[in-house]
């Protein structure tokens, strides 16, 4: 008799493109619902990305090719939820980085550009080499936390034109390091 214990998943990389060519996606949020395993990696190529809301609920990596080449744009549509990039996860850590958000939709009377709340500790997000663009209108927030349990890294970014708060972290228990 003989008896194995299967590998552990391996991360799988991921890539979007503008024309979701060459295998790739042409949405974000279409590469973040295939993610199957912890720790998926989605590459996203330059171009701008029409999308009024980018939900990441679980454990990845999602690298642009940099600010300004990479742009997430909500176009000013109204999201379900807050957030253009909302990330809420209930395991395992996330990273964005590399890429322009701008033109978040109203929620509620409220605009952010990303929005995240871990519900349980022990979870990183990290958001580095971003640039955040509000649209200038009250409540109007580059980055909310709200009842966030997260480590939170938010760095070498930059958030102009908000209305209100570039960064708002309301009743965030976690620890936090804004550089």
């Amino acid at each position: 008799m003989v008896i194995g214990v299967a590998p552990p998943a391996q991360a799988t990389p991921l890539c979007v493109n503008p024309g979701g060519t060459g295998g790739c996606f042409s949405t974000i949020q279409a590469a973040i619902n295939a993610a199957a395993n912890s720790g998926d990696t989605i590459t996203v190529a330059a171009g701008t990305y029409h999308e009024s809301k980018v939900l990441v609920n679980k454990s990845v990596t999602i690298t642009g090719a940099g600010p300004g080449q990479t742009i997430l744009d909500g176009q000013n549509v109204a999201p379900t939820g807050l957030g253009l990039l909302q990330v809420q996860t209930t395991f395992g850590n996330v990273t964005i980085s590399g890429m322009t958000i701008r033109n978040a939709g109203l929620f509620n009377g409220t605009r952010a550009a990303i929005f995240e709340q871990a519900l349980v500790p022990n979870q990183t997000y990290t958001f580095e080499n971003l640039d955040i663009e509000g649209v200038g209108s009250t409540l109007d927030y580059g980055f909310y936390s709200l009842n966030s349990q997260s480590d939170l890294i938010l760095r070498s970014s930059e958030i102009t034109g908000t209305g209100s708060n570039p960064v708002l972290l309301e009743r965030h228990s976690g620890p936090v390091d804004i550089d």
